[in-house]
């Protein structure tokens, strides 16, 4: 799957770049990281639990349009939490969220610090629950013990669509190399079970004439809460980010 994804960025760069023409076009290719941290919940109680998200980016541009793709991978472990909270009897517990974004967007430079972008983003979720589980329980229905010994392993996928648009920014500083950067986002669901989806990023960077690029900076996605659901909240998942990227002209 992570194949597929790089490879479909890849032929999307390609197919603009031979459409948009060859001349005067700017390729970068780099890699994101990604801190996220979210909250989870284990019956009543609530943690909070981070995710190295990485994955790769691609983008052109042509004039004062551009074209980028991107994807992230993660995952969030909470074996150690759910296997605590489980008691003795069970063991070998397994409770991971997966998730994969592939992101896509065509921007156009309204001016030298402002952008305005359409976006397209897939995301999946792989949810992975398994445990064995040994040992005496009192059964209250008919009021005997009983022995069990047994194991659970289930896996469950789903994938989400949204489609939206966004700004970004760019503020350089006179005379160096270093900038500060910022994104504003809103991509609506095209799915019943998920809501919209509303995002920003900002930070720093740092770029050198060799075209390396660094930037550091704070990134956050809010899943907006089911007005229909009694006590539905926004899922949000927010950390620090890095990338570091090269720059062909």
């Amino acid at each position: 799957m992570r194949v597929k994804a790089i490879v479909l960025v890849l032929f999307v760069v390609m197919v603009a770049g031979s459409v948009l023409g060859q001349s005067s076009t700017v390729i970068t290719i780099g890699g994101n990281y990604w801190r996220g941290s979210s909250d989870f919940y284990m019956g009543d109680e609530e943690i909070s639990k981070a995710a190295n998200m990485i994955g790769p980016y691609l983008s052109m541009r042509f004039g004062n349009i551009t074209l980028g793709g991107s994807v992230f991978w993660g995952t969030w472990d909470l074996s150690d939490d759910f296997a605590d909270e489980m008691g003795d009897a069970f063991d070998n517990v397994v409770v991971k969220d997966k998730r994969q974004d592939m992101n896509f967007s065509l921007g156009y430079s309204i001016s030298k610090n402002l952008s305005i972008f359409g976006a397209y983003k897939s995301l999946k979720i792989e949810n992975e629950i398994a445990f064995d589980v040994t040992g005496y329980y009192y059964n209250y229905y008919n009021g005997y013990w009983g022995y069990i010994d047994d194991s659970y392993d289930e896996t469950t996928e789903e994938t989400y669509k949204f489609m939206g648009g966004g700004a970004s920014m760019l503020f350089p500083f006179t005379n160096s190399p270093l900038f500060l950067y910022g994104s504003l986002s809103y991509l609506f669901a095209q799915d019943e079970d998920i809501k919209d989806l509303f995002g920003y990023t900002f930070g720093a960077g740092m770029f050198s004439k060799s075209g390396l690029t660094l930037m550091v900076g704070y990134r956050a996605e809010t899943f907006k809460a089911d007005d229909e659901i009694e006590g539905s909240e926004d899922w949000k998942i927010n950390g620090i980010t890095a990338t570091l990227a090269y720059t062909i002209r």
